[in-house]
């Protein structure tokens, strides 16, 4: 029956899925559903499914450091890589839905010529990610950057302030509490971009020389 409704809902998934393929460690069995939502309607949806069929779930963007197990997961694993639009808002704001990786952030911020996230450029995984640990490299954290974000729990959607986040070292809000987070709004700075791009360049060097 869960199957069934994910298929009337038009909810793209995969049964019997390995996990290896979803990690960036390559490991980890097989999944018995996998979901791909689009949308904040389409996550809303899956939660309910979820909880009316009483279902574990587990939510998963690119899966870097995630280790999982070769006996695979018996539940269901919400998989946002496909919520990953990105808008600019006005002036220096931009909104990014939790999919999206931070290649393509930093990538869409240079062609917006908007600075503050070049030391994310190479950091694998996805903005949601990202924000879940506060995730840094060299001399920047993803605190420097987040206004607000925007999450899912059983409540409903709900929005944190930067001041709300509880951002400290590879720790938020998250780190405690349950939910889903939808998107990230970020306030960064008109750049060079030129300059942007050699910092990015330079970094992307740095990473893969250790």
């Amino acid at each position: 029956m869960f199957i069934q409704e994910l298929m009337q809902y038009q909810i793209q998934y995969k049964q019997n899925v390995f996990l290896k393929e979803y990690t960036t460690l390559h490991i980890g069995g097989r999944a018995h559903i996998m979901i791909f939502p689009k949308s904040v309607q389409e996550i809303e949806q899956c939660l309910k499914l979820c909880q009316k069929y009483d279902m574990i779930y587990v939510v998963l963007g690119k899966g870097s450091n995630i280790l999982a197990s070769d006996q695979g997961y018996h539940g269901v694993i919400i998989n946002l890589t496909m919520f990953c639009e990105m808008k600019r808002l006005d002036g220096q704001r931009i909104c990014v839905q939790s999919g999206a990786t931070l290649k393509n952030v930093c990538d869409f911020c240079l062609q917006q010529e908007l600075t503050g996230l070049e030391f994310a450029c190479g950091i694998p995984g996805t903005i949601g990610g990202a924000v879940y640990m506060n995730a840094g490299a060299y001399g920047g954290e993803m605190q420097d950057v987040v206004e607000k974000v925007v999450y899912l729990d059983d409540k409903g959607v709900k929005t944190l302030s930067h001041s709300e986040m509880q951002f400290s070292y590879r720790h938020s809000y998250f780190s405690q509490q349950k939910g889903i987070i939808l998107e990230v709004i970020c306030c960064l700075k008109i750049g060079d971009k030129e300059l942007m791009k050699k910092q990015m360049n330079d970094l992307m060097r740095r990473r893969h020389e250790k």
